[in-house]
């Protein structure tokens, strides 16, 4: 059982403390602390508010980070596009017309319109970014893994680790709404390589991935609880909450736990 191993001996000294902040080791990284339930029966987001960071080092590059005030969004969704052997994905234009009219004046594509080159065009001056798609994880190159959108003269369409990098970013949050955008290569230094990491280098104070395939309209319904709650609470409260709420129509962890803020959850 996880929790007699990593948190019953613990127990005591967290319980007072209403904010986890989890730096994970090892095969670590790819567990959902949230989804662990202690003897009471009773999972752990269910008594925290958990975010999660890399490393230390990371975190408090995380939370020195200065962006500039204000709620610019950008948004996009691949909707019903079928690109290749990809199936559409029609909850995600649903999920970002839900998650639109919390913000003034959004930036946002869906469809077609989504592609690679208008993301990398538009997100600079975006402190709020949300990418609803597939995510795909490279075990063997981790830099080449990718989020898809439709191609154009300009780009393939695969926004890859290595070109995130190169992004210029100045946003507080980055959502990958999208599958095993979580997963990445450890080092031997523990270091995980992967889109989560890519886009805090690229220059945002925080990330939400996943960790596994995730069901199409569950994700939508949790993302929009998530971006109602962002516009009164910290990002790491929100996502508790909404991860809550969700819990009460699909109880089942698969459908709510794979989500988790790496980063400053404080913002």
């Amino acid at each position: 059982m996880l929790y007699s191993y990593l948190l019953e001996p613990i127990e005591l000294l967290i319980e007072d403390y209403q904010n986890l902040v989890i730096i994970q080791n090892g095969s670590l990284h790819f567990i959902p602390f949230q989804a662990i339930m202690n003897r009471q029966n009773r999972f752990l987001v269910q008594d925290h508010n958990i975010s999660y960071a890399p490393s230390t080092s990371v975190y408090l590059h995380c939370l020195q980070k200065h962006y500039p005030e204000g709620e610019n969004f950008l948004g996009v969704a691949l909707s019903d596009v079928l690109i290749g052997n990809n199936i559409g994905l029609p909850g995600t234009e649903f999920e970002l017309n839900q998650i639109i009219p919390f913000f003034e004046n959004p930036i946002s594509a869906i469809g077609i319109n989504g592609t690679e080159t208008f993301i990398k065009k538009s997100s600079s001056n975006q402190q709020y970014i949300h990418l609803a798609t597939h995510g795909f994880y490279n075990f063997d190159q981790p830099l080449y893994s990718f989020l898809l959108f439709p191609p154009t003269s300009e780009d393939d369409g695969r926004l890859t680790v290595q070109e995130i990098l190169e992004l210029d970013l100045n946003a507080r949050l980055v959502t990958l709404s999208a599958c095993e955008t979580g997963l990445g290569h450890i080092d031997r230094g523990d270091e995980l390589v992967g889109l989560s990491r890519a886009f805090i280098y690229a220059g945002s104070s925080a990330v939400i991935v996943s960790l596994w395939s995730v069901a199409d309209y569950p994700t939508a319904f949790l993302m929009s609880k998530f971006y109602k709650y962002l516009k009164d609470q910290p990002a790491r409260e929100a996502l508790t909450r909404a991860q809550r709420e969700v819990m009460q129509l699909y109880p089942s962890p698969l459908y709510w736990s794979p989500f988790v803020l790496i980063g400053n959850g404080e913002m």
